[in-house]
């Protein structure tokens, strides 16, 4: 006897949508992944970067006010000549290869500071949220999930799902190999690594497509990579899981 269809919001993709269901029993998700990655270059020279294949252990059920809070809260006491002397022990650099200065570091902690306390007090607008709705099945809402309703980026009724990154591993390296540095202002740079280095950093999503690259394990048929479940599998297979990282 065949499984019914559930009724959801993800048009192109109901059964994705009801196997992702499972999240309300489990905090922990497996999801194996090749990443979009970036193309550069032009005419024949013209080449994908960072389309790694990844093994990640991803955790839901979090708050994501608490994660901007908690993120907010390493800003006070910085000390911008410390980090100034992190970014450049690690080789990061500015525009054109510009060096970095104590006015990009002064400049990102603040441009932090604002985003933070805009999404604290409701009254950040992301430029994005027009053309999301939430991943209904069966008339109950999925946790960190949504679905596109725009017109141009995607297939409507695509699922994008969020998660807190807590374990990889890079199972098919990029053939080009990974991302660029991007060219971007001094502050920019120093703004994405502080980030990184943040509760909120951890936090990434990814598009599951009707044609996508993708094997999912969540509470299914065939697999259940879910709760103890994804953990387990993440250590047959030799994935790092930092328990820490867990909201």
């Amino acid at each position: 006897m065949s499984t019914p269809t559930p009724d959801t919001n993800a048009l192109p993709t109901p059964v994705l949508a009801g196997t992702l269901q499972g999240m309300k029993t489990g905090r922990f998700v497996g999801l194996v992944t090749r990443l979009k990655g970036a193309t550069r270059g032009r005419g024949s020279a013209k080449q994908t970067y960072g389309d790694a294949t990844m093994h990640y252990v991803l955790y839901f059920g979090f708050n994501y006010v608490g994660l901007v809070m908690r993120s907010r809260s390493q800003l006070e006491g910085i000390d911008p000549s410390a980090v100034l002397e992190e970014c450049r022990a690690e080789g990061l650099t500015g525009k054109d290869g510009e060096p970095l200065t104590l006015e990009d570091v002064t400049t990102a902690v603040e441009a932090l500071k604002e985003s933070f306390d805009a999404t604290t007090s409701g009254t950040s607008h992301a430029t994005t949220e027009d053309v999301f709705e939430p991943l209904v099945v069966d008339g109950e809402r999925v946790p960190n999930c949504r679905v596109y309703i725009g017109e141009k980026a995607e297939e409507q009724g695509t699922i994008y799902l969020q998660g807190l990154v807590i374990g990889s591993k890079v199972l098919e390296p990029a053939p080009n190999g990974p991302l660029p540095a991007s060219n971007s202002r001094g502050d920019v740079v120093v703004k994405d690594h502080l980030r990184s280095q943040m509760p909120i950093g951890r936090l990434r999503q990814f598009i599951l497509r009707r044609e996508g690259d993708f094997n999912l394990r969540a509470d299914g048929a065939t697999s259940t990579w879910i709760g103890q479940d994804a953990l387990d599998t993440a250590q047959v297979n030799g994935v790092p899981v930092d328990m820490s990282k867990v909201a």
